[in-house]
């Protein structure tokens, strides 16, 4: 019993000097504009084809992070959430069959998935937090990558044109993804500081894709979107970012 009380001592002890240790120095909002560069970025479509759709991703995007900024005897760090958001478009013809003159399948189709996730930064170079300063940094973030108003608009035509049959397909799903960056933060007052970052994002990962159809529905169009479809999406590649932090709590 003795020696549970010392220990109980010791570990409370230890904790109120690691708070001790640590200050909170605010808590704010980063409004980021990201341009995503993703080199070979793949986004395969719900419908199966033998066309390999991989290219270079670029579209722009607005993130937001929310920040509690703190202190301590080692330095400065952070803690924060994530929402990020990643788009992309593709428009792809593909051959389904020579017979009859030919038959082809055109899909339309708009990407989108939605980054939640939490992490960690260590600041550099700076020991106490100050105005007109940069705080340089380096960051992780583990999350998750969720699949939000992606539609496939399915259409096959005949060689003249005409439209034989169409449908969509809606992606649903969720996987598993991480960010790195190193950026720097220039705060012009207490209350706001311009802010400017780059990074790696892993982003790979496979959805599934659920056929909603249009009423005349005839067999081409069933033979390749009745059912599901594995989708597999790669995103990863490098972001830059560049925006705003907007303090809402100063605990200095």
């Amino acid at each position: 019993m003795r020696k549970i009380i010392i220990s109980v001592f010791f570990m409370f002890a230890c904790v109120s000097a690691a708070r001790a240790d640590l200050w909170a120095i605010r808590s704010y909002l980063e409004i980021l504009g990201e341009y995503n560069i993703a080199f070979n970025a793949r986004s395969e479509m719900a419908v199966p084809t033998a066309q390999d759709r991989t290219g270079t991703l670029l579209s722009p995007s607005l993130d937001f992070n929310g920040v509690f900024l703190f202190g301590g005897n080692d330095g400065i760090f952070s803690l924060y959430v994530k929402k990020g958001y990643i788009d992309n478009t593709n428009k792809t013809y593909s051959l389904l069959s020579a017979s009859g003159g030919g038959t082809y399948l055109y899909a339309d189709e708009q990407w989108g998935l939605h980054y939640i996730g939490i992490g960690g930064r260590k600041y550099f170079f700076i020991d106490n937090f100050s105005t007109m300063q940069v705080l340089p940094y380096i960051g992780l973030d583990l999350g998750g990558y969720f699949a939000a108003y992606t539609i496939s608009h399915v259409t096959i035509i005949n060689s003249s044109g005409f439209p034989l049959a169409s449908g969509d397909m809606n992606n649903i799903g969720a996987f598993f993804g991480a960010n790195v960056e190193a950026g720097a933060d220039f705060w012009v007052t207490n209350e706001i500081a311009f802010t400017v970052k780059g990074g790696y994002r892993f982003c790979n990962g496979t959805t599934r894709s659920e056929i909603t159809v249009d009423n005349k529905v005839p067999a081409p169009l069933v033979n390749y979107v009745n059912g599901s479809n594995d989708c597999k999406i790669d995103y990863s590649g490098f972001f830059i970012q560049a925006g705003i932090n907007l303090n809402f709590q100063r605990y200095d």
